[in-house]
């Protein structure tokens, strides 16, 4: 595993494969969520304080922002198809 960052005293945050999903942990070592950094869903396993989740979300969207997609652009009509339309 590689270590990714620490978020708090609490919790940090390991990866096991380099595109695999980032697993967060408490200091104790027990995991309470991944996060897929590809699509930005979290799945958590263990409950977690609503302030400290806050902290984890926010800290993970900064670290590993949603890449955008680039739309491509829509494919053009040819000539004879719109004229064959009007006819």
């Amino acid at each position: 595993m590689q270590l990714i960052g620490t978020i708090n005293t609490s919790y940090y945050c390991e990866q096991d494969k380099p595109n695999g999903p980032v697993v967060v942990l408490t200091t104790g070592a027990y995991r309470v969520a991944e996060f897929d950094y590809h699509t930005g869903n979290m799945r958590w396993h263990r409950v977690v304080p609503a302030p400290q989740k806050s902290v984890i979300e926010n800290w993970l969207s900064q670290r590993f922002p949603i890449p955008v997609p680039v739309a491509a652009p829509a494919p053009k009509k040819s000539r004879q198809a719109v004229a064959t339309v009007g006819r």
